[in-house]
């Protein structure tokens, strides 16, 4: 019996290496080369969404133009979508050479007077760090929420949309000049639902094990949903307030303990999810949108932005 091994000829590992840098380095230059101008990148988000649909106190839109893509040195070829730029989803970021971060909360909100890179304030580490590296931020931020078929009415039919008059949704308070753009969601029940069901399609919407619920001080546990399901958003307190008797469940990020006792004594239950929980897994559905009109453009949902409370 004869066995005859073959072996690698030598120095063959080496230039395998060497040629798969090769390609990972052309394939990197060459989405550079295929980009497209910041502004242009800039235009598309906002014929997605405009800015100007924001409420009036928000920070949407572009935030941060370094300067080579206002000399038109540089293209954007990588986005990166995240619902917090904390200082890792930045850095993830860079792992992944972004030009362009799209942060859905506005990581620049109130004025700064100083960007030290040498701050324990993250608003100004970020801001010297993103003019250093070449990183654009842009936020859309309640942009989005305002939305027609936006994050508001992705939460309101996804979870519920069996259950309600759907055809018959509308914002909570609706803007003025962009008829079916406004805050909040809500649309009158169809087919009567109980609160449980409500709270498990809700979970397997947001892809959730845990949720806080408030039950109507004057119902039993197998309360019946009747009446319209309205929605908000990270914090609908101020928003929801209002809702009157139309609405007998509320959905929402967060929400004061006094107002939640307030609902419940006005007969209505609250499923709250944290703030973040019902704004982050819309990102997906928002980078395929965003890649259909941007083909030329690679985009990534970050993987380490995460809402900052957690169940122990």
């Amino acid at each position: 019996l004869r066995v005859q091994v073959r072996t690698k000829p030598a120095g063959w590992t080496a230039a395998a290496t060497f040629i798969a840098i090769l390609v990972r380095s052309f394939s990197s230059i060459s989405s550079r080369l295929t980009g497209m101008n910041l502004g242009d990148a800039v235009a598309q988000l906002e014929e997605f969404c405009p800015s100007r649909l924001a409420e009036d106190w928000d920070n949407a839109g572009l935030l941060i133009e370094p300067r080579e893509f206002a000399l038109g040195k540089k293209l954007v070829s990588s986005v990166v979508l995240t619902n917090d730029l904390t200082s890792r989803v930045y850095e993830e970021a860079r792992s992944l050479q972004a030009d362009l971060i799209v942060a859905y909360h506005p990581p620049l909100f109130r004025p700064l007077r100083r960007a030290l890179a040498s701050s324990p304030d993250w608003p100004q580490r970020l801001l010297a760090a993103a003019f250093a590296d070449g990183v654009a931020v842009y936020s859309p931020h309640t942009a989005w929420d305002a939305r027609p078929d936006g994050l508001n009415d992705w939460l309101l039919a996804g979870p519920f949309g069996r259950w309600l008059e759907i055809n018959k949704s509308a914002p909570v308070t609706p803007c003025k000049d962009t008829p079916g753009a406004g805050a909040g969601r809500w649309a009158p029940i169809s087919t009567p639902m109980s609160l449980e069901e409500a709270v498990e399609s809700v979970k397997k919407h947001l892809g959730l094990a845990n949720l806080q619920v408030v039950r109507p001080l004057s119902s039993g546990q197998q309360h019946q949903l009747t009446r319209g399901v309205a929605v908000c958003a990270g914090s609908g307190a101020s928003l929801l307030r209002d809702i009157g008797d139309k609405c007998d469940l509320l959905l929402t990020g967060e929400m004061s303990h006094h107002e939640l006792l307030w609902h419940a004594d006005q007969g209505r239950s609250v499923i709250v999810t944290g703030h973040s929980n019902c704004e982050r897994p819309y990102l997906p559905v928002a980078a395929a949108a965003l890649a259909k009109r941007m083909p030329s453009l690679v985009f990534h949902v970050s993987k380490t932005d995460q809402d900052p409370l957690e169940f122990a």
